[in-house]
């Protein structure tokens, strides 16, 4: 028999499973020893669970069923489109206005700039390939700053919204954003020489990012995924959960579909600059359709089981855990939203004590985004492979590009699936030190590439690579309570459209000053930083090894609690602890006692 000083030695995990009655513990107890049906069945009644949000039909349907993942693909694919089109148009549109304006300097005749842009890889004119590689670094950087600032400021907002009163608003005012981003970037294909093309440009980072911004929206779609996942009680600490496999898989292929479209549309000859100009008006049209019809299938048929889990657990589910001195939780409203209380529950997320090393792995492991963040820039690759002695044409670099996505993608969709197969702890982290360890190859590759075929060799690279992000999505919500799960996912907004800005300002600029001697050092640099990430996972692997064990002991223990039916009321349940985001509290549900001391005082505490 298991004392409560034991009990006390033990982490716990913060999944949904831990709502539930004692009574249901013993019954799964029994199960589990006796592998009896008949057992399970005849008591099924009786296996309630206070904060679900579902019957056991619903269950089953949001098992079986999809909610966000059509949504997912949609956005999926139309990113897809704009990452790899979005620097191919820049570039071309910078080039016509900067020749348009220098016509006379450079002796060409104005109507043969744009066919002097879609040849312009083809030339052996250096000096205006470096002037428009420079501009176009130049206006970049300015984007970013823009798009930064915005982001920074409403994804906090957004992420302790969808805490304090569910998922499904703040998300849908996030697509709005995006459907008005894609909607001024398609308007800006129409403005090539008529008006600098990053003035629309930047209108548009600042009408998305002052709600969220894309990079917001993804990552709260992911918190309605691992809600679904904790509603269908596959969020162990030892378990890689189903549905956020799936939905990682639902992104890769979205993000493949939409870089096949992008290369099928830009492998076409143009015979004319019309012709061109007209593709990219075709790329964008594409990506603008299919993010109105996500936006479209938001309104209609998303479903938030969060706000269902804290409407039926009002004054149990704490969302800020403040205590006083003596660890009695501060009588406020749960519910209660401000934009200051929203940084506010971002820096509790950040900077709360945790149980062990938890919060340094956290926080470690967030700042790792921010470093793959900073190294994912297209725009460096396009302007590498535009220079000698590789002379890219745009098709080529579509085709190379699409070759990384098919086999990244295929990483993102396979790889979660097999790691599923296998038993040991920390898998998920373990899919990431091996996807980022791969991008450390990759980038020395691309450092010391003399041919285009030196190149290739990172193809194959890239389906490793394609692990980093399931394996991040998988492994963050398990380090915090459900209802800390879209302001952790804010942190990582914050670090996503950050570290864009930081490559902006430092690979860009690093970009410019080795570009004639040593082009390919910015890559070189990227290497070490990533080998760095890959040592300091393995440390967060060590520290977390652990608590991992401690919960699966947990998870598998046959007596969690006192079998003495004469102490334990029918309507007890187990609720988190306001002391200790990762403890668990029992206290009566529906008790009729007033002191709430007694009946705030934990069971089980972390360390």
């Amino acid at each position: 028999m298991i004392t409560n000083a034991s009990i006390d030695s033990m982490s716990v995990i913060t999944n949904d499973s831990v709502w539930m009655t004692r009574r249901e513990w013993r019954l799964r107890t029994l199960f589990r020893r006796n592998h009896a049906r008949r057992l399970m069945e005849a008591n099924r009644s009786r296996l309630h669970r206070p904060d679900s949000s579902h019957s056991s039909s619903s269950t089953r349907r949001k098992c079986f069923g999809a909610n966000l993942e059509p949504a997912i693909f949609l956005y999926s694919f139309a990113a897809g489109i704009l990452i790899p089109i979005s620097s191919l148009f820049l570039f071309y549109a910078r080039c016509v206005e900067i020749l348009n304006e220098e016509t006379a300097e450079l002796g060409l005749d104005s109507s043969n700039v744009s066919e002097v842009c879609m040849n312009l890889d083809r030339l052996n004119d250096t000096r205006l390939m470096d002037q428009v590689e420079a501009d176009v670094t130049q206006w970049r950087i300015y984007t970013q700053i823009v798009a930064t600032i915005t982001v920074v400021i409403s994804s906090p907002i957004m992420g302790a919204w969808a805490d304090y009163s569910g998922r499904r608003n703040p998300i849908i005012v996030c697509a709005f954003g995006g459907v008005i981003y894609v909607f001024l970037q398609f308007l800006d294909t129409f403005m090539i020489a008529k008006m600098n093309v990053f003035y629309l440009w930047i209108a548009s980072e600042l009408s998305c990012g002052m709600v969220g911004g894309l990079s917001t929206l993804m990552s709260q779609s992911f918190a309605v995924v691992s809600d679904d996942a904790r509603a269908d009680h596959s969020f162990h600490s030892d378990s890689v959960p189903l549905r956020i496999t799936i939905a990682s898989a639902v992104q890769a292929f979205g993000n493949l579909m939409g870089s096949m479209s992008v290369s099928a549309i830009e492998g076409l000859e143009y015979k004319t600059a019309a012709d061109k100009v007209f593709a990219y008006q075709l790329c964008f049209g594409m990506s603008l359709f299919t993010i109105c019809l996500a936006f479209s299938y938001m309104i209609f048929f998303m479903r938030d089981s969060y706000k269902e889990v804290i409407d039926r657990n009002e004054g149990l589910l704490v969302i800020n855990e403040e205590v006083d001195e003596n660890g009695v939780l501060r009588e406020e409203s749960p519910r209660t939203f401000s934009p200051f209380n929203s940084i506010k529950g971002l820096l509790e997320v950040a900077c709360m004590k945790r149980e062990g090393y938890l919060r340094f792995c956290l926080n470690f492991i967030v700042a790792s985004i921010f470093v793959e963040m900073m190294l994912f820039d297209t725009q460096i690759t396009c302007l590498f492979v535009k220079r000698p002695p590789f002379e890219w044409s745009d098709a080529t670099f579509s085709n190379f590009f699409l070759m990384r996505f098919i086999f990244l993608t295929s990483g993102m969709a396979l790889l979660p699936f097999i790691i599923r197969q296998m038993s040991f702890l920390g898998r998920e982290l373990y899919m990431v030190i091996f996807g980022i360890g791969s991008n450390v190859a990759i980038n020395m590759i691309m450092a010391f590439a003399k041919n285009s075929r030196q190149l290739l060799w990172t193809v194959p690279l890239s389906f490793p690579a394609g692990a980093i992000a399931p394996g991040f999505r998988i492994l963050l919500p398990k380090l915090v309570p459900q209802q800390q799960t879209s302001r952790m996912f804010s942190m990582v907004t914050w670090v996503m459209v950050v570290g864009p800005m930081f490559s902006a300002l430092i690979f860009n600029n690093v970009y410019k000053a080795t570009m004639a001697s040593w082009p390919g050092f910015v890559f070189f640099l990227q290497g070490v930083l990533c080998a760095g990430v890959v040592v300091g996972l393995c440390i967060v692997h060590y520290l977390l090894r652990p608590l991992w064990q401690r919960d699966t002991i947990l998870l598998d223990q046959d007596l969690l609690l006192p079998v003495d039916d004469d102490i334990l009321d029918e309507d007890q349940g187990i609720v988190f602890n306001p002391e200790c985001e990762r403890s668990l509290s029992v206290t009566a549900v529906n008790s009729e006692e007033e002191d709430s001391a007694e009946r705030a005082r934990p069971v089980i505490n972390s360390i």
